[in-house]
């Protein structure tokens, strides 16, 4: 009875070692030998920095083939103008934003509404003041993603005090990576008649436009006016 059972379990033993580890092993030794790049994965390589991959977004010339996915191997430092021009930050207003004394994110991020409308969209700079993770040190777009998340606050039409305007998400759309600290949005809101909305805005940081983002907002009015 059991001498069936004990042939089926060292049988799957000897299985999972050789198809589990010893055959992947092997074959992964191999291709490391005798294709060392292919095996890596074709990895491109700029300024020290894996930026891609020849496998991904070939360039393909034959009629038979339609055109490959895009990769971030091009050089196209001489085709890419700023949509828009810098921004600078100025004089802010004494009161930053209509939740002045607000506990919790805002504590977080340093707000810098600008005095002036920029063509109708208000325009705020904000830092950072506090890591995501206490111990652990932000990345660039950490940094950004932080702040983008202020959009709706920056672009509001529509008084806090009346009403509440959650984003329920954010996107943002980057075509380099930030630099730096500080950023500024460029925002401004548009409410439709169902209770939604939408807060598009403009990235930039110290040296320039750098994206947009947007968020959808779902907008009540309050019981009662605070």
């Amino acid at each position: 009875m059991l001498r069936p059972i004990r042939a089926s379990i060292v049988i799957l033993l000897l299985m999972t070692v050789l198809t589990g580890l010893a055959y992947p092993l092997a074959m992964t030794a191999i291709a490391g030998a005798v294709l060392p790049g292919q095996a890596a994965g074709s990895l491109i390589v700029r300024d020290g920095k894996v930026i891609g991959s020849s496998l991904i977004g070939q360039n393909f010339t034959e009629d038979r083939y339609f055109q490959g996915r895009l990769s971030a191997t091009s050089d196209t430092a001489d085709v890419s103008p700023d949509r828009f021009p810098p921004l600078t930050e100025g004089e802010a207003d004494l009161v930053p934003h209509s939740w002045e004394g607000a506990t919790g994110y805002l504590q977080a991020v340093s707000w810098r509404r600008q005095r002036e409308l920029d063509n109708g969209s208000a325009v705020v700079w904000l830092t950072p003041l506090a890591n995501l993770v206490d111990t652990e040190e932000m990345t660039q777009m950490q940094r950004l993603a932080l702040v983008a998340d202020c959009a709706n606050g920056a672009g509001a039409v529509i008084d806090p005090a009346v009403f509440v305007f959650m984003n329920t998400d954010t996107t943002m759309h980057l075509h380099r990576v930030p630099v730096g600290n500080d950023f500024a949005l460029r925002a401004r809101g548009s409410i439709g008649s169902d209770g939604m909305g939408v807060t598009t805005a403009e990235i930039f940081d110290r040296q320039g436009f750098i994206g947009t983002c947007a968020q959808t907002l779902f907008v009540q009015r309050r019981p009662e006016p605070i």
